[in-house]
């Protein structure tokens, strides 16, 4: 069993702990260069923290280091931990059509709630070839099991990396506008949990929504709606009819 963890989320803590000093039975790190160690997915050994008490008290306060758990997932494999992390590896990074690379927040339960839906099914049984099971954090904090396939095992020796069309690129930053809203209310999921997460996540959902709608790429007039829509409440934010007023007056504002 693994711990992967979104070391970027938790990276004050972590550049403190000597335990993460360096790689080896404890953990290994899925980004490349060393001064990106900690700062990106790491896939921690569950067997090695159960063993070491020291280990396990530095891990716990990591995996309470960020709200709802959102930084963590669990992973269970046959393989090694060294196997596992090469495999992964090939993970943390996407092209896309032209050829540039971008990084992919697999540690990232926000991101790994919507990804599988993005990839194509040979893209997802490539990369979760070696897993029995992936499972994450949702905004609740309640445990959900990633879908694996079976299918998975053809594509076990036949993983080199992810190219993304132009239209899953689309679709990835689409998905995560909701949480770049939250960032720029500055609402978003933090170091201490916050009860109401969901409920702010929902509200902002319903914002994109009504922007996209409404034709418009003004980023300005969705986190104007967005204000609108979080002082009025959830209650409102679920009333699509209250939704398209509220966004014709942002727009009679902007006129």
């Amino acid at each position: 069993m693994y711990i992967l963890l979104d070391g970027a989320l938790v990276h004050n803590q972590l550049r403190t702990l000597p335990l993460f000093a360096r790689p080896g039975a404890l953990f290994e790190p899925l980004m490349p260069h060393p001064q990106q160690h900690l700062a990106g997915p790491l896939l921690i050994s569950q067997n090695h923290v159960a063993q070491d008490n020291n280990a396990r008290a530095h891990v716990q306060a990591l995996l309470d280091g960020f709200g709802h758990r959102l930084h963590v997932a669990e992973l269970a494999s046959p393989l090694a931990l060294p196997d596992l992390a090469v495999h992964l590896r090939r993970a943390v990074w996407f092209t896309d059509d032209s050829g540039e690379s971008y990084g992919l927040r697999i540690a990232d339960c926000r991101v790994m709630a919507y990804l599988p839906t993005i990839l194509t099914p040979a893209q997802w049984h490539a990369i979760t070839a070696p897993l029995t099971r992936w499972a994450i954090q949702d905004r609740q904090g309640n445990v959900k099991a990633l879908p694996l396939d079976d299918k998975r095992q053809e594509h076990a020796d036949t993983f080199q990396g992810i190219q993304l069309s132009a239209e899953q690129v689309e679709r990835l930053m689409d998905e995560g506008e909701p949480d770049a809203l939250l960032m720029q209310l500055g609402r978003p999921a933090g170091i201490v949990t916050n009860p109401r997460h969901h409920e702010d996540f929902s509200m902002a959902q319903a914002c994109v929504r009504q922007w996209r709608a409404g034709g418009s790429a003004d980023r300005a007039a969705l986190l104007e709606l967005a204000r609108v829509t979080f002082s009025a409440g959830l209650a409102s934010s679920r009333d699509p009819n209250w939704m398209s007023r509220a966004w014709q007056y942002v727009l009679a504002r902007r006129r």
